[in-house]
């Protein structure tokens, strides 16, 4: 197995051009387990992947570019700090750096970070996502002062269950397919923007 390791970090609706409490709060868990392995010094390098798109129009910047920004200002090197400014979602995030974790090199394990109470359904998303050709960790989170209710979280859930009734694990052709085709947030949309 490889060795490599990637953080993803999965973004928040923004309020403004500027990082707001809750995404600040998942990028700070972010940074601190980037520094914690870079401090066991066995990695010289640890790719973020920064994952959101615009999902408020309001605001005219990516979720990934204000947090890149928050990282570049924290001592991140820009080159470690990938853009993955198209997801609306959860299953978008996970999608979409799917893709751009299997165009990178000896990548083994790849940590996710949200908010702590999204932990549930991140694990389901990613899992049917990427299926079994990583190693997924979902140890790192942000302990939100204003978790979404759990009721909510139950139900988000059970809508990603749906979407993924009929999709083997690991078969993003499949997933690709159906957002693309089915799903509210993507069907209707423009997909000329590429990853830097």
């Amino acid at each position: 197995m490889t060795s490599g390791k990637v953080i993803v970090v999965l973004g928040n609706r923004l309020k403004s051009e500027n990082i707001h409490s809750e995404l600040k709060g998942r990028m700070d868990a972010a940074l601190s387990l980037r520094q914690r392995l870079l401090n066991n010094k066995k990695e010289n390098k640890i790719f973020m992947i920064l994952s959101g798109g615009v999902s408020n129009q309001d605001v005219p910047l990516s979720e990934a570019e204000v947090m890149r920004r928050y990282c570049i200002a924290n001592g991140v090197p820009d080159d470690e700090a990938i853009l993955e400014p198209r997801s609306l979602d959860t299953v978008g995030n996970a999608l979409f750096t799917r893709r751009i974790v299997d165009s990178m090199k000896d990548v083994g394990v790849i940590y996710v970070v949200s908010s702590c109470y999204h932990t549930e359904r991140i694990k389901y998303i990613f899992g049917m996502s990427y299926g079994d050709k990583y190693d997924l960790n979902f140890d790192h989170c942000h302990f939100s002062e204003n978790p979404k209710p759990p009721e909510k979280e139950r139900a988000s859930l059970a809508r990603a269950r749906d979407f993924f009734a009929a999709i083997r694990p690991g078969d993003s052709a499949a997933i690709e397919g159906k957002l693309f085709a089915e799903h509210d947030l993507y069907k209707t949309k423009s997909w000329d923007i590429k990853p830097r």
